[in-house]
């Protein structure tokens, strides 16, 4: 990115502009230090945010969040590439000031243009251990965010340091002195650091040798790991499970990175509580955190489980032969869509979410299937029928073209073939996915992902097109198409938030390729919205009792735009779309395998 210089003597002002008021840069650290004292609260429309006090001077201990170092030929690069609000105005040690809005708009232009197009894979931000503690403060004053291998969920960066703690420092600033380096990252939840920062000023020798004994204890501490991890999964294998109490103690494993499981384990965890059994959610406390396999067998060790309750993954390799063990597969992954046998045991109760998954783990040798669709949180998402409700249509969801950004060419063809079908209204089912890889020479693995990217986002690019009703778009990733952007309203976070959009619209989309059942169809329902589903019947024959409005094409979704005024019917939420309902079920089928096993015993 290139310099800019923000001295521009001419444009100088010695003004009464409010510094209180803007957010600031200081060519002189202590005045800059004796604003941020003040830890103002600054406007901007509906939202406050507290005052940042930017400088040009060295390092200091100062913990204060809003006092942060910002070197002068680093500016437009430094605020480019973090979210820290930025400054509209330069003081000179002489107390003259700039206003970058009004006399240099283009540098301000510069940054936001450059934050729009950074993509999450692209944040060049890592967690990072710090030689130097004055850095490590000051970078961990940014809360700069840190890819973590998902396409839209990041983490906030981790600044480990050698050194002492800072009285008040920020909660991402972790101090681990030199000779703890093994012992702490063996055993802690923190994210480990993706880069060692050494301080230039050091001399060659030196810096050698740190870099040298860092990197012997990283080693040092992937191989500590895995003799821990290999001593626990033993131990953990001999855990056999005491049915002896009434009361079932149920492990549910689940993780941050996820964007719908992780809520799926938390709700069937609240509601086995309610029931009067006791649940253990095994998760991230928050977004500095990555748990590993020593963190899940210590866990389970202390726990000590009856039962094993996991989305999407079998994983029961470590467990004893008496443990049961729910799998539910809301979606079709990767291990079951090889069709290859899997290591079922007598006691792994299968749960699948739709017909998809369930021919795929039928392909993989499970026959004993229960069908279970997605739920929802009754405590959130419910109908309020005095709110007014406006006649309007809304999305509530993130864009999928994140999915297909990494497409060769031969992808970006089958996806093309799909949506000339999909506009004609042919929906996909295996045969049509099939032929289209066969011809393109890809696998269907090559494709999936972006056959649901056709139909999410060529649906809501219909609804941008119309005007017809007001359209609303809520979710991440809509910014990049001029169409979408126009429409969208940002990302809101899943739960009363969401609920709150379903309240006050009459109809919500509903656009999934291999599935009519969904949880947002049974959250838009419960909300007492109408959704307008694509039409995935194929895959879902057991849904039509609902009666709800269909469409496949683009004429006609806006058929039923058009008769909106005659449309309100309201389809009724079937008890199996609960987390409660769920919850006892589990209960009731581990109930039922422990009678079976005192059966067998006592014959």
């Amino acid at each position: 990115m290139r310099k800019k210089t923000l001295l521009s003597r001419d444009a100088l002002m010695n003004t009464d502009t409010d510094t209180d008021n803007q957010h600031c840069y200081f060519l002189d650290a202590e005045q800059a230090y004796i604003q941020a004292s003040k830890t103002l609260t600054i406007s901007n429309g509906n939202e406050q945010s507290l005052q940042y006090c930017y400088y040009d001077g060295p390092l200091t201990d100062i913990t204060l969040p809003n006092f942060i170092q910002v070197p002068q030929n680093e500016f437009v690069d430094f605020f480019s590439n973090n979210q820290l609000a930025v400054p509209t105005l330069i003081i000179y040690p002489d107390g003259k000031k700039l206003n970058l809005e009004t006399n240099s708009p283009d540098i301000l232009e510069d940054i936001a243009r450059y934050r729009k197009q950074l993509k999450i894979e692209l944040y060049p931000h890592k967690d990072s251990y710090f030689v130097d503690p004055l850095m490590a403060l000051n970078t961990a004053k940014q809360n700069n965010r840190v890819y973590c291998n998902h396409p839209t969920i990041d983490g906030r960066q981790v600044c480990f340091y050698n050194g002492k703690t800072f009285e008040n420092g920020p909660e991402n600033l972790v101090s681990v002195p030199f000779n703890e380096l093994i012992h702490f990252f063996t055993e802690t939840r923190y994210r480990k650091p993706q880069k060692l920062i050494v301080p230039d000023e050091l001399e060659e020798p030196i810096k050698k040798e740190v870099i040298d004994t860092y990197n012997n204890a990283m080693t040092a501490v992937e191989n500590q790991k895995n003799e821990l991890a290999s001593k626990l999964v033993e131990q953990v294998k001999s855990l056999k499970p005491d049915f002896s109490d009434e009361q079932l103690r149920i492990f549910l494993p689940a993780n941050r990175l996820t964007q719908v499981m992780q809520y799926s384990s938390r709700n069937i965890a609240k509601e086995i509580t309610k029931a009067g059994h006791e649940a253990y959610l095994h998760i991230e406390d928050n977004d500095m955190e990555e748990l590993n396999s020593i963190h899940f067998f210590q866990a389970i060790l202390s726990f000590k489980p009856d039962v094993f309750f996991q989305i999407n993954h079998l994983n029961n390799h470590f467990l004893h032969d008496e443990m049961i063990n729910f799998v539910w597969y809301q979606d079709p992954m990767p291990a079951i869509q090889k069709k290859k046998p899997l290591p079922w045991r007598d006691n792994d109760i299968v749960m699948v979410y739709g017909k998809l998954q369930e021919d795929l783990v039928k392909a993989c040798g499970q026959h004993s299937i229960i069908q279970q669709s997605m739920c929802i949180d009754e405590e959130v998402f419910y109908c309020t029928p005095d709110t007014p409700r406006k006649n309007k249509i809304v999305f509530v969801g993130s864009s999928y073209h994140q999915h297909i950004s990494n497409y060769n060419d031969a992808q970006i063809m089958a996806l093309q073939h799909f949506k000339t079908l999909f506009e004609q209204g042919i929906t996909p089912d295996k045969k049509l996915i099939s032929n289209i890889a066969e011809e393109h020479h890809i696998s269907v693995a090559d494709i999936t992902y972006g056959i649901n990217y056709i139909v999410r986002d060529t649906s809501v690019e219909w609804l941008c097109s119309q005007n017809i009703l007001p359209f609303e778009l809520y979710g991440r990733g809509w910014n990049d198409s001029e169409l979408t952007k126009s429409h969208n309203h940002g990302e809101v976070e899943h739960g009363k938030a969401v609920a709150d959009i379903y309240r006050q619209a009459k109809f919500a989309l509903v656009n999934l390729p291999w599935e009519v059942e969904s949880q947002r169809l049974a959250e838009i329902i419960a909300c007492g919205c109408i959704p307008i589903v694509y039409d995935a019947r194929k895959y879902s024959d057991y849904i039509d009792y609902l009666g709800l409005l269909y469409y496949k094409t683009q004429d006609e979704l806006l058929d039923i735009l058009n008769r909106h005024e005659q449309i309100n019917h309201l389809p009724d939420l079937p008890e199996k779309f609960t987390y409660s309902y769920l919850a006892k079920n589990i209960i009731n089928l581990t109930t039922d395998k422990i009678s079976l096993k005192t059966v067998e015993l006592s014959e």
